[in-house]
């Protein structure tokens, strides 16, 4: 009863050796991957320092650095002019006044009689197509 030639013991030898070989190499890289990603770097806690250094040399001025109250300088951020634009009402409800339809995540708007513009869940809604372009955004494709 026969049923094949059986493989000599050498091979089946081999073939255990570089079996074991690869699971050792294996969890080797799998346990350093677990070591070298044990999370993000923390700072140490930053500690402000009061006195100047001994080498610097003292100023009849007073240091505005060291002060006892902050100085604030607030300018407003440049922007494109105003764009006045709302959030869809419930259920997406678009009111006339605001027809045009904007997706943040992909930065496109859709405009009325649009491919894709009745099933467009919208973010924003923008009275006018050149509104939404003066926000950044760009007209769909279709």
């Amino acid at each position: 009863m026969s049923t094949g030639p059986r493989p000599p013991l050498r091979a089946i030898v081999l073939l255990a050796l570089l079996v074991a070989i690869g699971g050792i190499a294996f969890s080797l890289v799998r346990r350093r991957r677990v070591t070298t990603t044990v999370g993000p770097a923390e700072w140490p806690p930053f500690e402000p320092r009061l006195v100047p250094p001994a080498d610097v040399v003292p100023s009849s001025e007073p240091d505005p650095m060291l002060s006892a109250e902050p100085v604030l300088s607030v300018e407003p951020l440049p922007s494109a002019g105003t764009v006045e634009w709302i959030v869809p009402g419930p259920d997406g409800v678009v009111p006339d006044s605001h027809p045009i339809k904007v997706k943040v995540t992909s930065g496109i708007f859709h405009v009325p009689g649009g491919r894709f513009y009745e099933r467009t869940s919208a973010d924003r809604l923008y009275p006018s197509a050149e509104s939404a372009e003066a926000a950044g955004y760009r007209p769909s494709k279709s």
